[in-house]
């Protein structure tokens, strides 16, 4: 397997050869120890194919774990927009995300994140009357119900 390489700070790799030098063993060795103890196994040595390993499931482990964080409940000013959003869309509008969010007086960006993780509801980029924007479509009416209404 090709070896990872990337560039250190000057200083950096002349403190890891000379901890390496006085441990009397090669850089790679030496750097291969350090993320082993970084990573908890400081009991052997690790193999490149184990470091892998172990740095993919620590990143599984907190991608799980930052995905179980996300809010489950229903906040009043998201219920808020999408209801206006329903609304818009049941009156056969398809609002822009600036209109929302004039709306509801709430940042477009911060409205699509949370719409987002705590929906799993998009605008798209369509054109409409020549005009380019992103706006909440007519596919999406079902979910939106669903959600407000179960």
């Amino acid at each position: 397997m090709a070896a990872i390489a990337f560039e250190l700070p000057d200083q950096m790799k002349r403190e890891i050869e000379r901890a390496a030098k006085k441990d009397g063993i090669s850089v790679s060795e030496y750097v291969r120890r350090a993320i082993a103890i970084y990573l908890g196994h400081n009991t052997r040595y690790l193999t490149y194919d184990e470091i892998i390993e172990l740095i993919n499931s620590e990143f599984d482990k907190k991608l799980l774990l930052k995905q179980s964080e996300k809010p489950i409940a229903r906040d009043d000013k998201m219920v808020q927009v999408l209801e206006l959003i329903y609304n818009e869309l049941v009156a056969g509008n398809e609002p822009t995300v600036q209109e929302i969010s004039a709306k509801v007086d709430m940042d477009m960006r911060q409205m699509g994140i949370l719409l987002k993780q705590l929906y799993n509801i998009e605008s798209h980029n369509v054109r409409r009357g020549g005009k380019k924007g992103r706006r909440y479509l007519v596919e999406d009416l079902d979910k939106i119900k669903q959600i407000l209404y179960k």
